[in-house]
């Protein structure tokens, strides 16, 4: 969506095709994508909101998830793969083909495989977004070891045709060098900074305030390293976390910092829209960027 709108900017006609899956985020992604900016198709599959097309989709992906299991990933179509991979794959790619384009982008790894079909059908270029090392994003699992397996086949046959990529930072982008052999060009998250710059002032609370954001807060991102070096540090402070959450991460990491870090106290805050975000990251003392 960054990418829309930079793209909008410089002066392109933009369509968005975007599924939408959680309800925390339902309202704010209709907003986004109402924008007068651009044309927008979502593909709503919030369970609670829309269940036929919820289950349906899920029934599907869990079938062709099957079919792929038993076969040969090399020797599947584009577009099986993409639906053992990505829920709602044929209809975001019915409303990738429902406006005529001169590129389409696929950000995300459910985009990767949408994004191609799509160009390949309209004999168009595709470019890819990637926004992670996706085959090897996932906790191992069965489940998790099919998904990487997929997502591995599908970038070992789509980055090298890509128009270009682009990766969410250097150590992404040097990743996915060093396994597939092409240039990937990093393109970092930002946000608008505020008018003032901060007031830079000592803090005499006796606390140190940490602060770390992400659009998920989850485990094993070097959350843990943070708190056990406060822990070390015998430091009285306070953790704040922005994101959306699942109750059983921030129970784990409750868990864990009172194990570890005592006299350190997390605090969960909601997310908030973009412009708000370094307001809110001024307030505190440090902000972490730990991803190990």
């Amino acid at each position: 969506m960054k990418m829309a709108a930079a793209l909008f900017e410089v002066g392109y006609a933009v369509s968005i095709v975007s599924p939408i899956y959680g309800e925390r985020v339902y309202e704010r992604d209709l907003r986004f994508l109402s924008d007068s900016r651009w044309r927008s198709a979502p593909v709503k599959l919030v369970r609670s909101f829309q269940p036929w097309t919820y289950y349906r989709t899920g029934v599907r992906m869990k079938l062709a998830r099957k079919v792929l299991l038993r076969g040969n990933l090399a020797k599947s179509s584009l577009a099986s793969l993409g639906r053992g991979y990505t829920r709602a794959f044929d209809e975001l790619l019915k409303h990738a083909l429902a406006q005529p384009a001169a590129l389409y982008l696929g950000g995300t790894a459910g985009g990767l495989a949408v994004a191609a079909c799509a160009a390949e059908q309209r004999a168009v270029p595709f470019a890819l977004d990637l926004e992670d090392f996706h085959s090897a994003e996932q906790d191992p699992s069965p489940e998790a070891d099919l998904s990487h397996a997929i997502i591995t086949e599908l970038e070992r046959r789509l980055l090298p045709r890509a128009t270009f990529l682009t990766g969410g930072s250097e150590p992404i982008s040097h990743a996915y060098a060093e396994t597939y052999g092409v240039h990937v060009e990093t393109i970092h998250n930002t946000f608008p900074l505020p008018p003032t710059p901060p007031r830079v002032a000592s803090n005499s609370s006796g606390q140190l305030r940490l602060f770390w954001f992400s659009q998920v807060i989850g485990l094993q991102r070097g959350l843990e390293d943070a708190i056990r070096a406060m822990g070390a540090a015998s430091l009285i402070g306070e953790l704040h976390l922005l994101g959306h959450d699942s109750s059983e991460n921030i129970d784990a990491l409750t868990k864990f910092s009172k194990k570890q870090a005592p006299q350190l106290k997390l605090v969960h805050h909601q997310p908030v829209s973009p412009e708000q975000i370094a307001p809110l990251a001024r307030q505190f003392d440090v902000g972490l960027s730990l991803e190990p």
